[in-house]
């Protein structure tokens, strides 16, 4: 997602706690990681040269959305796990 009035563009991540803010003007790249800085458990799998890491649902979802404003960041950070959101219903 952008802000086409500061030329900046975010992204969020859904399995790692991070947002990335990328200035588009600058070329600088600024990293935010946490609240907790959570590197999720995987297992790599593929052949060589076509290999993606495969994160299990036992570990917890970070940001499920965000939104750029002008001069602040928004981002909705969940710390839930697949399991616990489809026990509540909301998957």
């Amino acid at each position: 997602m952008g802000n086409p009035k500061t030329n900046k563009y975010l992204k969020a991540c859904i399995l790692r706690d991070r947002l990335e803010i990328f200035d588009k003007k600058t070329g600088d790249i600024i990293s935010i990681d946490g609240p907790p800085n959570h590197i999720p458990q995987f297992i790599v799998v593929g052949s060589p040269g076509n290999q993606s890491p495969i994160v299990q649902s036992d570990q917890p979802l970070a940001y499920m959305d965000a939104l750029l404003g002008d001069d602040l960041v928004f981002g909705l950070y969940s710390g839930n796990t697949d399991q616990e959101i489809m026990k509540l219903g909301r998957g």
